[in-house]
């Protein structure tokens, strides 16, 4: 009898990956349960994570010596020298570069998910935060509890995007697996494996700390261990997949429909869990821990509202399923059909709803401000698939419905109808999992929200007949190299992280051309997004260095981040507490940054403020938060206190 095949590079890398994963998920939790979110908390959650490391890797199912062997330099110069993989790599390598010259620059980073993770490095513990920006408080935390480590032992957030970028590194495999799995021919899977991670989003993200990409492996990950639990008959890989499909969702609640796939996935294996309740029962209690259902317990303890979304002042949950889907019919294709660079985006935006009339009004009330927004760049704000992928796929679609069967597909006469039945569930679930997206969510940047949504529809596209004569055809391989052409235009020019002196040009340009509003909105654009990452540095340099503990009142999604630089040596804390509040007693604070954003939503004037609190006003400071909105006014208060 043949001994069993070893695992490959990638199947072993991708379990450490979840392994890792998972234990920080969980430890986060633990520790803060402690009180113990600290360094020696994870310096010792580490160890412990390095020991399950190296057993992993001397487990005796893994084939050391081949294992190293698929290691060796000889066969990875093999591998890579071909140009989809190499083009692959030098995109991820350019992405991380990006990641490491630049500041994490992210809006939603820095205005909920970075103050979060400092709110809770501050009181060594997860606690409901007193701030105006719920979010904080309501959203799930994987990634917040993957980066936590290394925000307290660097006291930096400069190597966050290593999430990011080790996720894009292991896409290739896990989507080759899974392709396979669901009966996509195996040349087809190998050119797409390394296709797909080319969408604007997966590049853009790959050297930044946005967290809507990175779940795209665990999701994949998920879909894998199940199919290959069907035919190994191990539960440890049925586990694996329980796993993986919590921290999915753990990591965005909006990835919650993608379960039903993986949900059909598992039905054939359930009965593998029988023999062995008691290890049955602590895998489903730690992916408990490691999914949303921590957050949605917590959000109903303290606002008695489970997903959160109730106590956010951003409408983004349509009344009606209809609008909510006619909306995301429109902005989806929308956004991600927009070419790399579109100098008129700004028409688009501003003309476009006049062009709706009467159906942008209807839509308003059920979707966020701004859903029509789409910009002149890429950005990894808004960016979905992208343009050049899309309609590549289209076309390999088109492409392969007209090319004839496919000669070299397996035959499948007499196989089973039954797995023929389950594939095929499989393959269709996802369209109803975004159907029912589409159907309960008004989020403005919606083709970034489900990044992972692609991939999951992804083989359905490309198992149909004839895809193995299309990726044989010579304008499907020029066409591959213009969808990596495209994809690098993207990386190269974002604003978040221009691998190339775009502020320096466009200033000068703009100098030569004064009256062009063109290139003086570009030159706004870059300089907004090279400051962002630090956007209140001017205003944290006039509080005096004495103030660890300062008030702020800010608006929502305003970057706060910036005051709590160098990162451990100063506290914010909110004035004004919001409704859902958590009682818990606050430091005095003797100084109070005050965003004039803020106080509108207040329906306050500075002076009436000022009179409320007893307070002096210091300096005020106009400073340029957002490229498409006028600049902000912020202002430095000392309180004087009561008489």
């Amino acid at each position: 009898m043949n001994a069993p095949a070893p695992p490959s590079l990638g199947r072993v890398l991708i379990r450490c990956w979840i392994l890792i994963s998972a234990t920080l998920s969980g430890a986060g939790w633990i520790l803060s349960s402690l009180h113990a979110l600290n360094v020696w908390g994870y310096l010792a959650t580490l160890g412990g994570l390095g020991m399950a490391v190296k057993y992993l890797f001397s487990n005796p199912a893994t084939d050391r010596v081949a294992f190293s062997r698929q290691l060796s330099w000889s066969r990875l110069v093999c591998r890579y020298r071909r140009f989809f993989p190499m083009a692959f790599i030098v995109l991820l390598c350019l992405a991380a570069l990006g990641g490491l010259i630049y500041r994490p620059n992210n809006y939603d980073a820095l205005s909920y998910r970075l103050p979060r993770m400092l709110h809770w490095m501050a009181s060594e513990q997860w606690h409901w935060i007193d701030t105006g920006d719920q979010r904080l408080n309501t959203r799930t935390c994987g990634f917040e509890w993957l980066t936590m480590p290394l925000l307290l032992l660097t006291r930096s957030d400069r190597l966050f995007f290593l999430a990011n970028t080790v996720s894009q590194l292991l896409l290739p495999a896990v989507i080759f697996r899974v392709l396979l799995g669901l009966g996509v021919g195996h040349r087809v899977a190998w050119h797409w494996m390394w296709l797909l991670p080319t969408g604007y989003n997966f590049v853009l993200q790959t050297g930044s700390i946005a967290n809507d990409t990175f779940a795209a492996v665990y999701g994949l990950a998920a879909l894998d261990f199940a199919l290959t639990a069907r035919q190994s008959k191990k539960a440890s890989d049925l586990g694996w997949s329980l796993v993986s499909a919590a921290l999915m969702v753990g990591a965005k609640s909006s990835n919650l429909p993608l379960l039903l796939p993986w949900f059909i996935a598992v039905l054939p294996s359930w009965r593998l869990l029988l023999p062995s309740p008691l290890k049955t029962a602590m895998v489903a209690l730690f992916a408990l821990l490691i999914s949303p259902a921590p957050t949605f317990l917590l959000n109903y303890q303290y606002s008695r509202n489970w997903s959160g979304y109730g106590i956010e002042p951003a409408g983004f949950l349509p009344t009606t399923p209809a609008m909510g889907l006619l909306g995301n019919t429109l902005i989806l294709p929308m956004q991600n059909l927009v070419p790399p660079v579109f100098p008129f985006a700004r028409q688009v935006v501003e003309k476009g709803p006049g062009f709706l009339e009467p159906l942008y009004s209807r839509l308003v009330p059920h979707f966020e401000r701004g859903f029509l927004y789409i910009g002149e760049l890429q950005n990894e704000e808004w960016a979905g698939l992208g343009f050049g992928l899309c309609m590549f796929l289209a076309c390999s679609w088109l492409g392969g419905r007209f090319c004839g069967p496919n000669p070299g597909a397996p035959n499948r006469t007499g196989q089973d109808q039954g797995l023929e039945i389950w594939l095929w569930a499989i393959l269709l679930a996802p369209l109803g999992s975004l159907l029912f997206y589409m159907c309960s969510m008004g989020v403005a940047p919606g083709a970034r929200i489900i990044s992972p949504y692609y991939l999951f529809l992804a083989p359905l596209i490309l198992r149909g007949r004839g895809q193995r004569a299309v990726t044989q055809a010579r304008w499907w391989q020029y066409g591959g190299r213009l969808v990596f052409g495209l994809a690098l235009m993207v990386v190269v020019l974002t604003p978040s992280r221009p691998l190339w002196p775009a502020r320096q040009v466009f200033a000068r340009v703009a100098a030569w051309h004064p009256e062009s509003k063109l290139w003086a909105r570009a030159q706004r654009v870059y300089s907004v997004y090279g400051q962002r990452a630090d956007i209140l540095a001017p205003l944290r340099a006039l509080i005096p260095p004495e103030a660890t503990t300062v008030g702020f009142v800010g608006a929502y999604t305003d970057l706060e981040t910036s005051l709590w630089r160098p990162y451990g040596s100063r506290r914010l804390v909110c004035i004004d507490p919001p409704q859902f509040s958590s009682g818990r007693p606050q430091p005095a604070v003797h100084y109070v940054v005050v965003s004039s954003f803020g106080l509108a939503q207040r329906g306050k004037t500075m002076s009436q403020w000022l009179a409320e609190h007893h307070g002096e006003l210091l300096h005020s400071i106009e400073l340029d938060i957002l490229a498409s909105s006028a600049p902000e006014t912020w202002h430095l208060v000392r309180l004087l206190g009561k008489n």
